[in-house]
Parts: C-alpha cells; structure tokens; sequence
C-alpha cells in the first residue's frame, strides 16, 4: 500500500516537473522572440534613414545641383561626377545595411552577428572613401567657380559656403556614422549573450 502511495506521488511530482519544465520552456521561448525582436527593432533606424537617403534626399540633392549648374556656370561633367557619387554611395548604403527577416532567427544569429561585425567593417572603408570624394568635390567646385567668374570676392564667397557646408555634411555623415557603429556593437553583444548562455545551457 505504502509503495503504491509512494508510486502515485513520484508520479504526481513527474507530472508537475513536466508541466513546470513546458511553462519555462515556453517563456523562454517567448522572451528568447522578445530579445530577437527588440535587436531587429534597434536596426530599424538604420534601414528607413537609407530608404530616406536613397528615395528622398538623393533625388532632392540631384535636383538642387540642376538648378545651380546654370546659375553659377558650373560644367556638365561636375554635375554627372556629383550623380554618380552620390548615386553609388547611397546604393552602397543601402547594400552594406541590408537585413532580412531570417538574420533574425534564433538559429541564424551567429551568422547575424558575423555580418553585423562585416558591415561596421564595411561602413569604415565607405566613410574614408566618401571624406575624399567629398574632397574632391569640394575641389573640382572650387576650380569651376574660379574659372567661371571674374569677380574673386563672389568666388571667395560662394567657395568659403561650400566649404562650410562640406564641413557641417562630414560632421553629421560622421555622427551617423558613430551612432551607426555604436547599434551594431550593441546588437553583436547581445547575440553574444545570447548564444553563450544557450551553449552552456547545451552543455549542461
């Protein structure tokens, strides 16, 4: 009588154990999505300033320089250079930050947080490469406007103006840039996290 009491308990406390050992399972399972979600969430920033630079601000700035070209007598080939790199930059942009959904799942975040480490890695070769086409640029219009007009009062005007103006887009280029970085190193530590506490839970 006694073994059987005892057989009905162990099996009770088994049954419990299983039921307790699903609802931890399940909440991880819930909060391991959260984690996930939230990490996609943090990157979102990222993709609409893109889908902003690529849709919105490159077509506005393309057409600005169109009506300054005959204002200031600027040459057509300064223009198509302009186009051209902005017109790469912002598609480099968009492919050096391009996320799909399946880098979210929770088997693909070791290769996510490979690739989050590649496009830090990317982005600093773009910065330095776009400071020296911002140089250039800054140059070539120079050059057209000192050769376009006689007045050298009005070149150094027009000239200090873009330069200022090169200086206040590196500025914000590069502040972008950091808070660009600084989400990516964020979301690879949490990855980290994550994938270490599930290899020891693993070996466990």
């Amino acid at each position: 009588m006694e073994t059987k009491i005892n057989s009905n308990e162990l099996e009770q406390m088994r049954s419990q154990y299983d039921t307790l050992k699903r609802k931890l399972d399940s909440q991880k399972i819930v909060d391991d999505q959260i984690i996930r979600s939230a990490m996609k969430q943090k990157m979102s920033w990222i993709h609409r300033y893109v889908w902003l630079q690529l849709v919105v601000l490159f077509p506005l700035v393309c057409l600005l320089w169109l009506a300054l070209v005959p204002s200031f007598h600027l040459s057509w080939a300064f223009y198509v250079f302009m186009v051209l790199t902005m017109g790469v930059s912002s598609v480099f942009d968009y492919l050096i930050n391009k996320m799909s959904d399946s880098d979210w799942k929770h088997e693909n975040l070791v290769e996510t947080g490979k690739k989050l480490a590649r496009m830090n890695r990317l982005r600093i070769k773009e910065i330095w490469t776009s400071t020296l086409m911002i140089l250039v640029f800054v140059t070539w219009f120079f050059m057209e406007i000192w050769d376009m007009s006689e007045d050298r009062g009005e070149v150094a005007v027009v000239a200090t103006g873009a330069a200022i103006g090169a200086i206040v887009g590196l500025i914000i280029g590069y502040r972008l840039f950091s808070k660009m970085q600084r989400t990516n190193r964020e979301i690879i530590r949490q990855i980290k996290e994550i994938t270490t506490e599930t290899d020891q839970e693993t070996n466990v």
